[in-house]
């Protein structure tokens, strides 16, 4: 048996850069954060029972691979193991479809579980993202992008340069401890309990991505956002954040309707007028976690507005390992 944790992550600046269709033309540059919520993965050797057991929101059981219905594990089994005794089980800290990417962390994953089934060798966070980023782009048509995947195999909080021929360097974010415990505090994770499906949100901003001049504009803007993040936090300027996010999101609902909706653009002007100074719906939009930049000094207001509400929030902190087996018996 083998368990693996994989950190889901927020991305801080730059976000929706990362798509193919972007960077094959523009180049790219984000800045992501792994968090302590994670997706739990475990498998093991079914000897007795030539089958595939799969485990996740729902059940699977067969013995034909080409029968399963879950894409992803689908996938990574015809590359990667496809003999009929494996019992894969996942386990999720927070609701799927939220917009934390939990997709590319279970991408990122079951190809470590798998390659560490096989060969007993630690595999290289370069080779693990890669290879999810090449199973998602293949299964999504390349309306998928690569923060998830990097986010899940590195940990910690890093800056993408994706060049137009899809060559990804990683870098450290330059930022000191206190810092980022400062960002830590001021950061709410907010839960909208109105999932959606990234894939259906991704394949309509692609498509107006190589469609429209006007929506081209708005994500050169929201690079420049992300590239400001990455000054403001390696300068210590946390405070500023707030503006930037807010500006960010102002942006992204002028990419299309299916941004947002009336619930989440009434709930956010409300989090403004009680301390909030900015914030952004994290993932592709249209729900699931609303990150909110509160400064210091408005923290009482908003636990007080938060709390009235009965509106959830998600305890949370950075988390600097990426992807990692931490049982493994034969």
């Amino acid at each position: 048996m083998i368990i693996a944790r994989i950190p889901l992550r927020i991305s801080l600046g730059g976000g929706g850069t990362d798509l193919f269709h972007w960077y094959k033309k523009y180049n790219s540059f984000l800045i992501t954060g792994a968090i302590n919520k994670y997706i739990y993965l475990t498998i093991s050797k079914r000897n007795l029972t030539k089958n595939y057991w799969l485990s996740y929101s729902k059940i699977e059981n067969l013995k034909n691979i080409k029968k399963i219905k879950h894409s992803i594990i689908k996938k990574i089994l015809e590359k990667y193991y496809k003999n009929k005794n494996l019992e894969i089980h996942t386990i999720s800290e927070v609701p799927s479809n939220s917009g934390l990417g939990s997709s590319g962390s279970l991408a990122v994953g079951l190809i470590q579980t798998l390659l560490f089934q096989l060969n007993k060798k630690n595999i290289s966070p370069k080779y693990l993202a890669e290879e999810a980023c090449k199973i998602e782009m293949e299964l999504n048509k390349k309306k998928s992008g690569k923060q998830d995947q990097y986010a899940g195999a590195y940990g910690g909080m890093i800056k993408l340069n994706i060049n137009k021929e899809g060559n990804t360097k990683v870098k450290r974010l330059k930022i000191s401890k206190k810092k980022i415990e400062e960002l830590q505090r001021n950061l709410f994770l907010i839960y909208i309990k109105n999932r959606r499906y990234a894939y259906q949100v991704l394949n309509k901003q692609t498509n107006l991505i190589r469609t429209k001049t006007s929506i081209v504009d708005i994500m050169k803007k929201i690079q420049i956002l992300g590239r400001k993040s990455c000054k403001i936090f390696e300068k210590g300027i946390i405070d500023d954040y707030g503006f930037i996010l807010d500006e960010h999101w102002n942006l992204k609902k002028k990419v299309g309707k299916f941004m947002t909706n009336p619930i989440i653009d009434k709930l956010y002007d409300k989090l403004k007028k009680n301390g909030a100074t900015g914030g952004k719906i994290i993932g592709a939009g249209g729900g699931g976690f609303l990150l909110t930049f509160v400064p210091k000094k408005n923290h009482s207001k908003f636990r007080k507005f938060l709390k009235k509400q009965n509106i959830s929030v998600l305890d949370w902190k950075f988390h600097f390992k990426g992807s990692e087996i931490i049982f493994f018996d034969e």
